[in-house]
């Protein structure tokens, strides 16, 4: 009943307050579509790498289209920069790999080799430390644990695991270890990119902060593990199996020694998100935000990343949009609320710029942004539907609003995709928790998130132009603008 009563809604709203026949006959612009995509993933645009100049190429591409399109802009002014929210995110790297090591029992564990390190590790000399092998809180207390590094199985969900790394912590730990649960390399991907473009990967990691933490992270493979403990890799998979079944061990109470040397250096990267407005009417108070990130993996040496499907595809539609709702504008049609355009940087980057925009400024407030719209990799649809290229995951949490229901309703009159919204019930990928919906979730802010699926392109140079269903996209575009016509006019969401 609640679908179909919004769906009247939806219906009689437009013939109430603006001349239906201005959004009825709205089409949607497939050679364009090509246009962003094309240039966006083309080798001219490096990627869209952070610290790559294809990345400020495909910034000024954006905004320049935002202020063709008639948006307003954030700042008042009449140029492309005024579109910019402007930040810093900073990179702290290893200067010398070769020094950066574990030494225990006369063994030499190498970065990236042996081990990974926490994002946070940074030392400025070598450090002396002791490792306790498992953890049970009812024998280790912090006098036990106090000052020393506790190595725990990577073999459990991952917010069982962040509870007891905390434990630990709280306990005056120095710091943890994390032990895969197989031999094979902690950061497979990592280790794939790195042997396919002989290229170290690890500049990929940037904060919105200087701060560094003192308590450390490492993560390894089972057979750099049993050097730490001063053991073979058999005997070490037989201690392990004993610890599973809580049987006591040869490594149970005992301490183990060894150095650590992981030196850092700091760079300071200037970054953007790109804003454009369509200013509401009586309801201007209350802001829809659209988004979709344009940044990508960027390039190295010998290979680049297009990224034509994450997320070329997802700015197409949100550049589409723009179009349709700024030609809407100058005709006179005015959406109810004000509609934000975001093109968001750094989302590679454990979605930085959306959390900068919602965490870190007050260029926006907020408090007034009612809904979010989230656009990603769009272009092509997920392996699992593979003979059915109309399909599109819907995710979101609403917050009890009508946001969830308003893609149904519209989809039966415009687009006719299939829409699968299995991952809101059963989303064990997180994917939702993979894009900048998350960031408006995570200030309780209702959010949807428009999602293609993943497929075996996704993050390699294989994610190309030549690849996307331009004929699925147009269908998502018109459900996309529907849907954020809705959200902005009805009265109630």
């Amino acid at each position: 009943m609640r679908k179909v009563l919004l769906f009247l809604v939806y219906i009689f709203i437009p013939f109430l307050i603006y001349p239906q026949n201005g959004i009825e006959n709205v089409t949607i612009n497939t050679e364009l579509i090509k246009k962003h995509i094309h240039y966006l993933s083309s080798e001219q645009s490096d990627g869209r790498g952070i610290e790559t100049p294809g990345l400020d190429s495909a910034a000024n591409y954006i905004s320049t289209f935002f202020k063709l399109y008639g948006l307003k802009n954030i700042k008042g002014k009449d140029s492309k920069d005024a579109f910019y929210q402007n930040f810093y995110l900073y990179k702290f790297y290893y200067a010398d790999n070769n020094n950066s090591v574990i030494c225990a029992n006369n063994q030499i564990l190498k970065l990236y080799y042996d081990f990974d390190p926490g994002f946070d590790n940074q030392t400025t000399k070598t450090e002396k430390a002791e490792v306790i092998f498992g953890y049970d809180k009812d024998i280790l207390n912090d006098s036990m644990l106090s000052g020393k590094f506790v190595a725990i199985l990577d073999d459990i969900n991952k917010a069982k695991q962040d509870s007891i790394i905390e434990e630990i912590r709280n306990l005056g730990a120095k710091g943890i270890i994390t032990i895969a649960d197989n031999d094979k390399k902690f950061n497979p991907e990592y280790v794939d990119l790195k042997k396919e473009v002989n290229d170290d990967f690890s500049s990929m990691l940037y904060y919105l902060e200087r701060n560094q933490t003192t308590f450390f992270k490492f993560n390894m493979p089972r057979s750099s593990a049993a050097k730490l403990f001063n053991t073979n890799l058999n005997s070490f998979n037989r201690i392990i199996n004993l610890y599973k079944q809580r049987k006591k061990n040869k490594l149970s109470g005992e301490s183990f020694s060894f150095t650590f040397n992981l030196q850092k250096k700091t760079d300071t990267i200037h970054v953007k998100n790109i804003i454009g407005i369509i200013p509401g009417t009586d309801l201007n108070n209350e802001i829809i935000v659209i988004s979709a990130h344009y940044d990508h993996l960027g390039k190295s040496k010998y290979v680049y990343f297009p990224g034509a499907d994450d997320n070329a595809s997802g700015v197409s539609v949100l550049l589409e949009n723009a179009r349709v709702f700024g030609d809407l504008y100058k005709k006179g049609i005015y959406p109810r609320r004000t509609i934000v355009f975001i093109a968001f940087t750094a989302e590679e980057q454990n979605l930085l710029g959306s959390e900068f925009l919602l965490e870190k400024d007050s260029i926006i407030n907020k408090n007034n942004i009612v809904a979010n719209i989230n656009i990603d990799m769009v272009g092509r649809g997920s392996e699992r539907h593979s003979r059915s290229p109309n399909q599109l995951y819907i995710l979101g949490d609403d917050f009890d609003t009508k946001l969830l229901e308003l893609p149904d309703s519209i989809n039966n009159i415009h687009s006719y995709l299939y829409l699968d919204y299995r991952y809101i019930k059963d989303d064990q990928e997180k994917y939702f928790e993979k894009s900048d919906q998350f960031s408006f979730i995570k200030n309780n802010i209702p959010s949807i998130f428009f999602f293609g699926g993943t497929h075996k392109d996704l993050h390699t140079p294989k994610d190309t132009f030549d690849k996307i269903n331009f004929s699925r996209l147009e269908k998502v575009t018109l459900l996309t603008f529907h849907t954020l016509w809705a959200a902005a006019n009805i009265d109630k969401l």
